[in-house]
């Protein structure tokens, strides 16, 4: 869902100069019924989902995780439904403009960006609305789970508690950002011609929305840290020991931090560039449900994000991807001037952007997290060694990938998720767990696998740095 906010954030931001967009229909109460009616096909749908999956969890079934299957399917579904909602809205129905210019909010910092978004913002929180039998089947399942297990589950949530955590972890952690970025533009393009006339420079404006832009991405942990219901993880054995991990790691962070989600999800997150700003996350759910080492497993996952760099090459992929679209637009206007107007070459951006992130990102992401399997096991696997009286055998790294891929299929089971789903940003859990049994049985393999990535890392730096090279002698006046 988070994929799709930013998608539509996009493209509010993509046409905001572009007036011009009409859309197929002229008068304005048709324009009303054309954005929101497919809002509401799309809840309905939502919730024809969420009945028939939580039906099948009542029945037997020819083989376990069919529920989680066609879960997933309906999600894939939906979040498909909610990307056409965002193209529909902007380029049929004519929403931005009704929003704009028929009703005067052209000049009202934010508020217009926030009307275009609310056919999309009402049937997201209408999907989770409507998914909402779905995702209690399943977790009386994972709750019967858990009696059988000996461990000690909590109630499940009402429909109000369930919404306002979807509200607060998936809707307002981009929104709140992303709006600050959206306001600081609105702004800045109200100054743009006395900054012009102060500076020379037509593109000062843009600058320091750039400088906005990188000061909200680095005080979103500090926002999200009060968005999402958060407090320091407790002193205790636990926090001493992921302490201990983190400084032999040699992580630097402002705080471990207990998620709280009512015991509902079993997750952990890391977040910040910056060691000031830095927090490492780890859900109620995941403490009350795993034992110490499935908890320093997925904990030196996290830790593995952050001394592997992931989020800095995610940054630099982010720019890379920019300037790749900059750099074909820029050329096919100097091969042939004047063909694209303005509407059609933000088109072709938005397509050229989403194709670069759907594809490569996804790839990337999914080889970034394995990667941070296998460090995570790796420190697990020290963990299991310091703590040995007799140090050898078994090997330490065949036991804590086994502690791991466990801890895994714990996750996958707690949230309702089948083992064998695939996501855009992450394999399948059944295909990690295999993964890290694989390299930790096999160090040849481990070593080809780091090599690989090597190679990756080196390729989207030259490459990003040709793309910046091509762009400014596109686009100065010495190119």
């Amino acid at each position: 869902m988070q994929l799709i906010l930013v998608a539509g954030f996009a493209v509010v931001l993509s046409v905001r100069q572009s007036p011009e967009i009409t859309g197929l229909f002229q008068a304005g109460w048709a324009r009303v019924v054309a954005a929101w009616a497919p809002a509401w096909l799309v809840v309905l749908a939502a919730g024809a989902i969420g009945v028939m999956v939580a039906r099948r969890t009542e029945q037997p079934t020819r083989y376990p995780g069919a529920a989680q299957l066609w879960l997933g399917r309906g999600q894939v579904a939906l979040r498909a439904a909610l990307l056409g909602l965002v193209i529909w809205t902007t380029w049929g129905a004519g929403w931005p403009r009704l929003v704009r210019h028929d009703w005067g909010m052209e000049d009202w910092v934010l508020v217009d960006e926030m009307l275009m978004l609310a056919p999309l913002l009402t049937a997201m929180v209408g999907c989770w609305a409507g998914m909402y039998p779905a995702d209690q089947a399943l977790r009386r399942q994972s709750l019967w789970h858990a009696l059988a297990d000996a461990r000690a589950p909590r109630p499940a949530w009402g429909l109000g508690g369930y919404l306002l955590f979807q509200v607060r972890h998936q809707m307002l952690m981009i929104v709140a950002p992303l709006s600050l970025i959206v306001a600081g533009q609105d702004l800045l393009d109200r100054w743009r011609d006395p900054l012009f006339r102060w500076t020379g420079l037509y593109y000062t404006a843009d600058l320091l929305l750039v400088v906005v832009a990188g000061a909200v991405f680095l005080i979103a942990p500090l926002m999200l840290r009060y968005i999402w219901s958060t407090r320091p993880l407790p002193d205790g054995p636990l926090r001493e020991a992921l302490e201990s991990i983190s400084r032999r790691a040699r992580l630097r962070y402002r705080q471990i931090l207990l998620w709280r989600s009512h015991g509902m999800i079993a997750n952990a997150a890391v977040m910040g560039l910056a060691p000031p700003v830095r927090y490492v996350l780890l859900t109620d759910g995941l403490l009350e449900q795993m034992d110490r080492r499935q908890i320093e497993g997925v904990f030196g996952h996290e830790v593995g994000h952050v001394r592997l760099h992931h989020i800095t090459y995610y940054l630099i992929f982010a720019a890379g991807t920019a300037l790749l679209t900059a750099a074909v637009l820029g050329a096919f206007e100097r091969a042939w001037p004047g063909l694209l107007d303005l509407d059609y070459q933000q088109v072709l951006a938005l397509l050229m952007m989403g194709a670069m992130w759907v594809g490569v990102f996804g790839w990337l992401s999914r080889r970034f997290e394995r990667q941070a399997d296998v460090y995570g096991v790796g420190l697990l696997a020290a963990e299991i060694e310091r703590a040995r009286v007799v140090p050898g055998e078994p090997d330490p790294r065949v036991e804590a990938a086994d502690v791991f891929a466990r801890a895994l299929l714990t996750i996958a089971e707690l949230n309702g998720i089948n083992p064998a789903a695939r996501s855009w940003r992450h394999s399948s859990i059944a295909s990690r767990g295999a993964f890290v049994r694989r390299l930790a049985a096999c160090p040849a393999d481990a070593v080809r696998f780091e090599q690989m990535l090597r190679r990756v890392r080196t390729g989207l730096l030259v490459a990003t740095a040709i793309l910046g090279v091509l762009c400014a002698w596109l686009y100065t006046p010495w190119g």
